[in-house]
């Protein structure tokens, strides 16, 4: 797994929908997360310099996109950017070379959700199909983007154990888990 572990300090992302009419129209998702410690330095927060894009681009912001409303359960992330010259770039177009490629398109798969007060979701990267060494499924983009255990509230042990249960009944492999401290987490500039 290509996992920058030192990355998953106090981490949190925020889906703000584009159109609060219809929230099918996309959101904005904002990500924050710490380096090396609980309340360590900022290493990431949507629509700084950067984000998205190599250093000619000024800014950029990651946009969820529902391509079919008839499944909203599966987003795909992309990079959309301005640079100093006020040309737009948007990483749903065709790969031109100019931005990493884990910044393209990322499926967001939500698989599982808490359908009596959606306090959680689970979702992953795209379809989990790939078989990981037990027998279990990882979605095949996991060595790049993910499988996420996702609560309202940073730390909810409850919620928690309920998901490890549906992901596990689902078939997903939960030992690729990785446990993110969110104990004490300030989310500064967050």
């Amino acid at each position: 797994m290509n996992l920058i572990l030192s990355q998953f300090f106090c981490v949190r992302a925020e889906f703000i929908p584009i159109d609060s009419e219809n929230p099918l129209n996309g959101f904005i998702v904002s990500n924050y997360e710490n380096l090396d410690r609980v309340n360590g330095p900022v290493s990431s927060t949507s629509g700084t310099s950067n984000v998205c894009g190599p250093s000619q681009w000024d800014t950029g912001r990651f946009e969820a996109s529902v391509d079919d409303p008839g499944d909203p359960s599966k987003l795909y992330i992309s990079c959309n950017t301005t640079n100093a010259l006020g040309e737009k770039y948007n990483s749903s177009a065709p790969y031109s070379g100019t931005i990493p490629m884990y910044a393209i398109i990322q499926p967001h798969w939500v698989v599982a959700i808490d359908e009596e007060d959606y306090q959680w979701a689970i979702v992953t990267a795209g379809r989990p199909y790939e078989e990981s060494g037990d027998g279990k499924c990882i979605p095949l983009d996991a060595r790049i983007s993910g499988f996420w255990l996702l609560t309202r509230e940073p730390v909810d042990p409850e919620s928690s154990a309920v998901m490890m249960e549906v992901a596990e009944g689902l078939g997903l492999d939960t030992a690729k888990l990785v446990d993110v401290p969110q104990d004490g987490c300030l989310y500064e500039g967050a």
